[in-house]
């Protein structure tokens, strides 16, 4: 692979195959309330190549291969990556701040291997500030396990990075992101326009009506209304005996971004927003990584019923609902 392609935001999967000199984790080394207050500009983002030439104000898809471009949404919550092959990667990420600035991009197959995340780190440094505070030009390297003097060579790891390129803090993310700083690893990223606007996402129809699922003398239930005007309500409970033990409402909402998001209010808390990551005919899948638990939430048609499954980010702890239709189910 050139060297020019290395410092790309779609690395997270060449560093989890181990194709590169790249400090990766299993877990996250930064939380959330370590994100800086330097953020990327919502929008279209491109790298600068000077021997790729094209019009970069034509449609991404009728850009050459050797185009590199980012969607940055949510303050750089999220990524959208170009992978060259017409299928960008949704990567979650982490902007610290420091001096040089810390990425922490979180990547998951969700072909392959849907409960296992994967960490990788990037240096960056912020150029042209834009309103509200957002950098619109940025210089990003990746950091690297330590010095390896010839492609496919031994790797001499940083201080404090393994032999298995996995980092023993976040100072020694730091260190080695410094030390990582090198003239064939920085790509110059800058701010090209607003994200084109998606056809509105389809509200998940077949969750309409009322579901019931019965495990001994535990009843469940769940009932939601149709999905007119981008809204459908939902509300649940689950009792044992003449006990309730849980119960919750819910909506379901299309963003002016046109995408969806999920709220729920357990018991009349205060609701907890989470965000759409996969949406289809008989599936939807929300997540919120900040949340405690759960930071995932899945719907999908199973049989004439519906399905329900909780879980962590990484799909572990997953607690699975069964429901069957409770009187027939209402048409969508």
């Amino acid at each position: 692979m050139p060297r020019r392609f290395l410092p790309l935001l779609l690395l997270p999967t060449l560093a989890a195959l181990g194709a590169c000199n790249m400090v990766i984790s299993e877990t996250p080394v930064f939380k959330e309330d370590e994100r800086g207050p330097e953020a990327p500009m919502d929008g279209l983002w491109i790298g600068e190549d000077p021997d790729c030439r094209f019009d970069p104000h034509e449609p991404e898809s009728g850009w050459p291969e050797c185009a590199i471009w980012v969607v940055a949404r949510d303050g750089g919550s999220e990524l959208l990556v170009s992978d060259r092959k017409g299928q960008p990667q949704r990567v979650g990420a982490l902007f610290v701040g420091g001096k040089p600035g810390i990425v922490q991009a979180r990547w998951v197959d969700e072909a392959k291997e849907p409960a296992r995340p994967y960490y990788a780190f990037y240096a960056f440094e912020p150029g042209e500030i834009g309103p509200g505070g957002r950098f619109t030009r940025a210089s990003v390297w990746p950091v690297e396990c330590g010095v390896q003097e010839k492609p496919n060579g031994d790797i001499r790891p940083f201080p404090g990075i393994s032999a298995e390129c996995r980092p023993s803090s976040a100072d020694s993310i730091r260190s080695a992101a410094k030390a990582s700083r090198r003239a064939d690893l920085v790509k110059n990223w800058h701010w090209l326009r607003t994200e084109a606007i998606a056809p509105p996402a389809p509200m998940p129809a077949f969750l309409t009506g009322c579901w019931i699922m019965r495990s001994g003398d535990r009843t469940a239930e769940e009932c939601w209304t149709r999905g007119n005007a981008g809204l459908m309500i939902g509300s649940g409970r689950a009792w044992t005996g003449e006990t309730i033990d849980n119960w919750e409402w819910m909506r379901i909402e299309r963003g002016a971004d046109g995408r969806l998001s999920f709220f729920a209010s357990p018991k009349g808390a205060p609701q907890t927003e989470f965000r759409a990551v996969r949406v289809s005919e008989q599936e939807v899948v929300f997540d919120n990584p900040a949340h405690d638990f759960p930071q995932r939430v899945r719907y999908w048609k199973a049989g004439n019923g519906i399905a329900a499954e909780i879980a962590k980010a990484d799909g572990s702890s997953a607690i699975r609902y069964e429901f069957e239709p409770m009187g027939g189910p209402m048409k969508p």
